[in-house]
């Protein structure tokens, strides 16, 4: 009787962070168009709880407002990438061809909602104050006017504009849409993170893949990874809101029976 091959435990892994001075060949790395779509998000989340954290700590009232200004880069970025997930699953064939067409209807409704809501748009006021103000201040305005528009963006409009992104956010990482790879010590092996839990190594010839070669379990998933990032995120904004504002207070797992899409039910 053929036992077949054994399948053993992976090694912890962590995201590939590229600002690492010295990179980690353990690291989970995209492994398909929508998976470096999703990473874009983490970038932007990973500027946000940079910049969030630290104007948490600041106490001067100037200072921190000089941080907030700061956030709307990351928070524009964060937007803009998200669209451009909510696009890829909609208009990328490979990626639409892995959704129903009902996940592909509500994904649609997800886009209006972020329209809606967030205005990173190039009319938007978030876009406006990032175009005039981030990289440098434009020559056109007058200090005053400078002040007019950074005054037009409040604290609890930063945060609502976040929570509405970390909301479609949790519910694009519930699709079976993204692939992850990993470094390999053999030549000519790539190990690929398609199923969860089951990193699969395959051996490749002439760029095809020939063999399949063996299975690990993994510790951690990618996803998890990132939802503790969005969760940090999230925990570290509690100041920009105002006690009488809506924002995310609880992560829950999903009901057996409700909808995956729970941005729509809370947001629509």
């Amino acid at each position: 009787m053929n036992a077949g091959l054994p399948i053993y435990f992976d090694v912890e892994r962590d995201l590939v962070d590229p600002i690492d001075s010295e990179p980690s060949e353990r690291d989970w790395q995209p492994g398909n168009r929508s998976c470096e779509k999703l990473f874009r998000c983490v970038e932007a989340f990973r500027d946000l709880k940079y910049v969030i954290e630290s104007a948490q700590e600041s106490q001067n009232s100037t200072k921190r407002r000089r941080r907030l200004k700061l956030l709307v880069t990351p928070l524009h970025s964060l937007a803009t990438c998200v669209d451009d997930l909510l696009d890829d699953c909609i208009g990328n064939p490979d990626t639409r061809s892995k959704l129903s067409s009902e996940q592909v209807k509500s994904i649609v409704r997800m886009k209006d909602v972020m329209s809606r809501r967030v205005p990173f748009k190039c009319d938007g006021i978030l876009a406006r104050v990032r175009n005039k103000t981030a990289a440098h201040i434009d020559a056109a305005l007058s200090p005053n006017e400078v002040r007019q528009l950074l005054n037009s963006i409040s604290a609890h409009q930063l945060g609502f504009w976040m929570d509405v992104c970390v909301s479609i956010v949790c519910d694009l990482l519930k699709l079976p849409i993204y692939f992850w790879s990993c470094h390999s010590n053999y030549p000519n092996v790539i190990r690929l993170l398609a199923a969860e839990p089951i990193l699969a190594s395959f051996r490749l010839e002439d760029n095809e893949i020939s063999e399949f070669v063996g299975a690990h379990l993994i510790r951690r998933s990618p996803r998890t990874l990132i939802a503790n990032l969005v969760i940090d995120v999230v925990k570290s904004s509690r100041w920009l809101f105002r006690p009488i504002d809506p924002q995310i207070r609880e992560f829950y797992y999903d009901e057996r029976d409700s909808s995956w899409a729970q941005s729509l039910q809370n947001l629509d």
